[in-house]
């Protein structure tokens, strides 16, 4: 079983829902806690860019199961302590997904497939915070993901995949969200992942600087983040995961952010 610090609800590309096309075994258990911090200090917008000081805490409580051999659904819930809500830290979004495995390599299968749906409820405060990406109180984003493993004896030591997503929300404009990633598998219980995430909103309208910030619902906005990430699994200990990121293109969006987050999951069966 491996499970990557993926896309939360913001600009970072962490979180606990897991959108990776292999599943963890039927009825396993992974319950999860996640911190996460982050850093904007300048706004990119074609009206002229401006600065601001934005350090960004956040805690992602999860838990993932699959019900069925080909079925897997995640609930997490998230808290963040953000300056631009001018509140303290408190909740900011509940994440419902589920998946359906179609391909799966260990069947014979040349790849895994998955496709799916991810829910959001989001907080009407954050919605006006630069690092919150997502356009209603509601939305919905339809996504798919496959993978290759690369296999040596009986386990893997190398993968590749990729997820794709379109989003829809109770107002604004639709979204695209892709995020990639390599995994190298150092030893037996080390992993090792070079990550990239983009998104592409699909608005009409421009971030104005020194005006209050409406959120991007109808705001053309995009970014592309790299990231690397490091993860150690232990029968007693659970799994432990590191990664930082950084933001490498912005367009109406916070320019040259970057975070660093930390998970532990501990796995548990009930059969």
């Amino acid at each position: 079983m491996k499970k990557l610090l993926l896309p939360l609800l913001c600009t970072f590309p962490l979180a606990a829902t897991d959108l990776q096309p292999w599943f963890p075994p039927p009825w396993q258990f992974i319950p999860s806690v996640e911190y996460l911090y982050q850093y904007e200090n300048t706004i990119q917008s074609p009206l002229g860019n401006f600065d601001l000081n934005n350090p960004i805490n956040n805690l992602a409580l999860g838990m993932n199961v699959t019900v069925w051999p080909d079925w897997n659904g995640e609930i997490e819930v998230l808290f963040s302590s953000n300056p631009a809500t001018e509140l303290d830290f408190s909740y900011q979004a509940t994440r419902l997904t589920g998946r359906y495995q179609w391909l799966e390599e260990g069947c014979g299968d040349w790849i895994t497939l998955t496709s799916g749906l991810t829910l959001f409820a989001v907080r009407s405060s954050f919605l006006t915070a630069t690092s919150c990406w997502f356009h209603g109180n509601f939305n919905a984003e339809f996504n798919a993901a496959v993978g290759k493993e690369f296999v040596r004896y009986d386990d893997w030591i190398m993968r590749l995949w990729s997820y794709a997503g379109l989003g829809f929300a109770n107002k604004g404009n639709p979204w695209w969200h892709s995020y990639s990633a390599w995994d190298v598998k150092i030893g037996q219980c080390s992993t090792i992942s070079a990550l990239l995430e983009l998104v592409y909103g699909m608005g009409n309208n421009d971030i104005v600087p020194n005006e209050p910030f409406p959120g991007y619902a109808g705001i053309r906005h995009q970014f592309v983040n790299v990231g690397l990430g490091f993860k150690r699994s232990g029968i007693t200990w659970g799994i432990w995961e590191l990664t930082g990121w950084y933001n490498i293109h912005a367009y109406n969006f916070p320019l040259n952010y970057y975070g660093l987050g930390i998970a532990w999951r501990m796995p548990f069966g009930c059969f």
